[in-house]
């Protein structure tokens, strides 16, 4: 099963939030405070497993939406038009 977005997107979302939290975390370290740099890290693990729910969540519900649309073809959310759920099923590039 395929789905829209592909998947170095997902990859490149996360590498980008690590590098932002090395940054801040570099900027901790300068300001020399120890409480400082241990909140920039907790609240960057936190966000690295808000976007890892938030992306499983969001795969779910188009896994499901894909799933009624090739059981009863219908589209079974508003937002899930016929044309992104049809795309699924036909040829890769």
């Amino acid at each position: 099963m395929t789905t829209t977005t592909p998947k170095h997107a997902r990859t490149v979302a996360r590498l980008v939030l690590i590098v932002i939290g090395m940054f801040l975390a570099l900027l901790a370290a300068q300001a020399g405070s120890a409480v400082l740099i241990g909140l920039v890290i907790l609240v960057g693990v936190i966000a690295l497993f808000g976007i890892s729910a938030l992306q499983a969540t969001m795969q779910g519900v188009y896994s499901a939406a894909l799933y009624r649309y090739a059981t009863d073809h219908q589209t079974p959310l508003p937002g899930f038009g016929p044309e992104l759920l049809g795309h699924a099923f036909g040829p890769k590039p």
